[in-house]
């Protein structure tokens, strides 16, 4: 799953997040730690849940 970050159907806030770090897509997002982006404002416990999901695979 290398593409783009709206792939992983999150909440806006959650986008957003991503967005204000620069990270807009897939391959970008799996090199961050689980800790860098619980950190990021706007990630709630329904997105981190995804993501950890995600970056598992």
């Amino acid at each position: 799953m290398d593409g783009n970050i709206l792939e992983l159907k999150l909440a806006r806030p959650a986008l957003r997040a991503l967005v204000n770090e620069g990270i807009y897509t897939l391959e970008k997002l799996k090199t961050k730690t689980q800790v860098e982006i619980a950190n990021l404002h706007g990630m709630g416990p329904s997105a981190i849940q995804k993501l950890v999901v995600f970056l598992k695979k």
